[in-house]
């Protein structure tokens, strides 16, 4: 659990650093795309969620065998704020709309104290 916490944490706060450069230093690799082409996965790990009308194009790019697709991540020009990241393939020249997907943070539970029965 506290891996996965861990985990998390550093997902949302490195990949936004990392979304807002103007261009990647080096080339990120498309490691997985959802059947539906609703996330991608990157090959440093990072997922992004794809905005809906996107995803048909997204999907494709999952079908493609033989073909490693590099994609570049940038801040979004476009005035849709909700997928405010552009992922462009390089081997298609494709480009959609991406967000971060929001991670819920488990909290950690606490036991409310208990009432002793007085035998009353």
């Amino acid at each position: 659990m506290i891996k996965s916490l861990i985990k998390k944490f550093l997902i949302i706060t490195m990949v936004p650093f990392l979304a807002c450069a103007e261009e990647a230093s080096e080339p990120w690799k498309l490691t997985e795309v959802a059947t539906d082409g609703q996330t991608v996965t990157l090959s440093d790990n990072s997922v992004y969620e794809i905005l809906p009308q996107d995803r048909s194009v997204v999907a494709r790019w999952g079908t493609i065998p033989g073909r490693e697709h590099t994609v570049e991540v940038v801040n979004s020009r476009n005035v849709n704020r909700d997928y405010p990241i552009d992922i462009t393939n390089k081997v298609t020249g494709e480009t959609v709309h991406a967000r971060l997907p929001e991670v819920e943070i488990e909290a950690p539970t606490t036991e409310a104290p208990s009432e002793e029965n007085d035998g009353e």
